[in-house]
């Protein structure tokens, strides 16, 4: 679907903005799509945020380009997610349409794979506000009720119930590749739940614990919809996530080392550049260079704040060289 950003002409009379697609292909790597950016209203759902249960505040943000597709390994395919493991250099991250998601990969190692291709991962915010196309009030990435009908087209329930078989991530793109809801993103809801740059709460955990958007095919819609958070009994008022939503409200966190769940995986994004038109995806290993970089929205004001998370003793891989 081809969504224009605007079809009148700027004051001056100088030529209309060209379209989202136009600009996805010549400002963004193969298999992103651009996002004007904007002001939004992000919704932060759960007991941690206090009596409201809800947190909204309002951000700003600037152009990206995300990826239409969830990340995969080098040498992915259909009915095989590639050939890494722990202990190997960690492979740089590709977005491929039609093959199995990376899964099984800590946020420590994701953030390899992308900075290996001089992508990031995206903020909380810019997956939420993306999938809400800027309404608040949406919980789904077809609109604010849930429609079975229109659930079917991507990777979570159906109006048959929870879409089957549940053994596994299936391959990036929907069951019918065409999970697009007037967005330029596919199975943004359901495939697997995606890593972002947020931490959960660094007053709490420092740079350890991050949030996860969305929802995943081991999850379910559940029957109350909620995100919800326990109080964690060694650090008093600050919050574990106890569940989470398969809505685009759905956050859940996990330590930034935590390598075991099968239903997380990443997106990557970018800053638009006409670099990025002749962009040819790396595919085997290069160093990483610590400390790995990122940034996120503070929830109390809506700024961005930068930080650097130094190498953590229990990664290896991808070792730069020796000074």
């Amino acid at each position: 679907m081809l969504v224009l950003l605007a079809v009148a002409c700027r004051p001056g009379g100088t030529a209309p903005e060209v379209s989202r697609d136009d600009k996805s292909r010549t400002l963004c790597p193969p298999h992103f799509a651009y996002h004007p950016g904007g002001t939004f209203t992000i919704v932060r759902e759960g007991a941690r945020w206090g009596a409201a249960r809800e947190k909204r505040y309002q951000i700003a943000l600037e152009p990206f380009c995300l990826a239409q597709y969830e990340a995969s390994q080098p040498g992915a395919t259909a009915i095989e997610f590639g050939r890494y493991s722990f202990g190997q250099d960690v492979p740089p991250a590709q977005v491929k349409r039609g093959v199995k998601p990376w899964i099984v990969v800590s946020w420590v190692e994701a953030m390899m794979a992308v900075t290996q291709q001089g992508w990031r991962l995206p903020a909380y915010e810019e997956l939420q506000a993306a999938a809400s196309s800027g309404d608040p009030e949406r919980l789904w990435v077809h609109g604010p009720k849930w429609d079975c009908r229109k659930a079917e087209l991507s990777w979570f329930e159906t109006c048959r119930g929870v879409r089957m078989p549940q053994e596994g991530a299936g391959v990036t793109g929907g069951p019918s590749g065409r999970s697009n809801y007037g967005l330029p993103w596919y199975d943004f809801l359901g495939g697997v739940a995606e890593m972002t740059s947020t931490p959960w709460n660094r007053k709490c955990y420092g740079l350890t614990r991050f949030s996860l958007f969305g929802h995943a095919f081991l999850a379910g819609r559940g029957p109350a919809w909620e995100t919800t958070q326990e109080p964690n009994p060694d650090k008093p008022g600050c919050w574990l996530f106890s569940g989470f939503a398969g809505t685009i409200r759905g956050e859940h966190e996990h330590d930034y080392l935590n390598r075991t769940y099968r239903d997380d995986g990443f997106r990557p994004a970018v800053a638009p550049s006409p670099h990025w038109a002749t962009f040819e995806a790396r595919t085997q290993a290069a160093p990483v260079k610590f400390p790995l970089a990122g940034w996120y929205f503070d929830p109390e004001t809506g700024k961005k704040v930068a930080y650097e998370i130094p190498r953590p003793e229990s990664v290896t891989g991808n070792r730069p060289p020796e000074s």
